[in-house]
């Protein structure tokens, strides 16, 4: 079991709180490093998580593999530098990722978030394509959500598929979160949630057996909603009655007004920002 798990931010929206050279985007990438393994969980929207990496000492030629949570820009914008810089280190991600475009409709505007299709051809025998959830080592394990007990982010309204059926929903098949099995429970990581943190909660329970959570680390995607106040009401009253021992860190796509909201809700629940480092 691991006994500690550390977790550094390379990348998010939030900027660095006490060092102004870490530049943050749109995005997010988490170096991930447990007793056994460092994994690099997503990219950003650019590869700025690299340079940002570099001006913390961190070697990312060091790391066992990367990892992809899901097919939109703004965690797979650096994959292309990442695979150019690194052409060593495989990348697993969703058998489903590059079957699609992704689209966004947010603000109004149609707005392409897709991982270019481009890098399956070029870099293809680095990819380790994962139909479903799947244990990647003894303690890590990549979850495809399946529950659907609990609603999913209203914010997902803005963002659509497109296949040769045309454009429809998105259903976030491409999506999967990790799963670290730890002397304290379940350290799960989710970038986004766009299948509901609570649903992809009690995937990864269902999928490694484990009843106890400890620690959700990633975006609730609570931006973009007309109903936020309602949205953070229902996730705090779910975490109080099934998580009450839950520790929560979150970010990029959760929004501002959520995140106060949160903050005010549970105390258990801590922002990250760049250049932060956890410690669970």
């Amino acid at each position: 079991m691991n006994h500690t798990i550390r977790v550094t931010v390379l990348v998010d929206n939030s900027p660095a709180r006490d060092n102004a050279s870490l530049l943050p985007e749109h995005g997010l990438s988490l170096l991930v490093e447990t007793a056994h393994q460092r994994i690099l969980y997503d990219m950003g929207a650019s590869a700025r998580f690299m340079e940002n990496a570099h001006l913390l000492g961190i070697d990312l030629s060091t790391i066992d593999y990367a990892f992809l949570s899901h097919g939109h820009a703004d965690h797979t914008g650096g994959l292309d530098a990442f695979l150019s810089h690194f052409p060593q280190t495989p990348v697993y991600l969703a058998q489903d990722l590059f079957d699609a475009r992704y689209y966004s409709y947010r603000r109004g505007a149609r707005r392409d978030i897709s991982t270019p299709e481009s890098l399956k051809a070029q870099y293809g025998d680095r990819f380790r394509f994962l139909s479903g959830s799947q244990w990647l080592s003894d303690e890590i394990a990549a979850v495809r959500n399946q529950s659907t007990r609990h609603p999913k982010p209203e914010g997902n309204r803005f963002l659509v598929k497109e296949t040769d059926q045309g454009e429809m929903p998105d259903d976030f098949n491409h999506e999967l979160a990790l799963a670290i099995k730890s002397d304290r429970g379940l350290v799960i990581l989710s970038a986004c949630s766009h299948g509901g943190a609570l649903n992809i909660i009690e995937s990864c329970r269902t999928f490694t057996g484990e009843e106890k959570v400890a620690t959700f680390i990633g975006g609730l995607h609570f931006v973009d909603s007309e109903q936020t106040i309602d949205e953070t009401r229902c996730f705090s009253e779910a975490i109080r009655a099934h998580y009450p021992q839950l520790e929560i860190h979150t970010g990029h796509c959760t929004g501002d007004l959520a995140k106060r909201q949160l903050l005010n809700e549970l105390p258990q629940l801590h922002l990250f920002a760049t250049g932060d480092t956890l410690l669970i």
